[in-house]
């Protein structure tokens, strides 16, 4: 089985593969094109994840601080 046909049919064993010929130093082997794509793509998951991990902190900080500050929406004025 070609290491392409594999990487579409049972990505984990293809992960396997690729890790197992990196390690063995077997470079002539390597699915070159869906390797780049694939840490390409991890990268960007990363970033997103990132991403929404600040939304949250942020959306939650501001419930935090608005029980000691108010913010002007919140405010009482007499």
């Amino acid at each position: 089985m070609t290491t392409t046909l594999l990487h579409d049919l049972d990505f984990h064993a293809w992960t396997q593969q690729q890790a197992g010929l990196l390690k063995s130093g077997n470079l002539t082997e390597i699915d070159v094109k869906h390797l780049i794509q694939e840490i390409e793509s991890m990268g960007a998951s990363e970033r997103r994840e990132l991403i929404n991990r600040l939304a949250v902190i942020g959306a939650s900080l501001k419930v935090a601080l608005s029980t000691f500050f108010p913010w002007p929406e919140q405010a009482t004025y007499y």
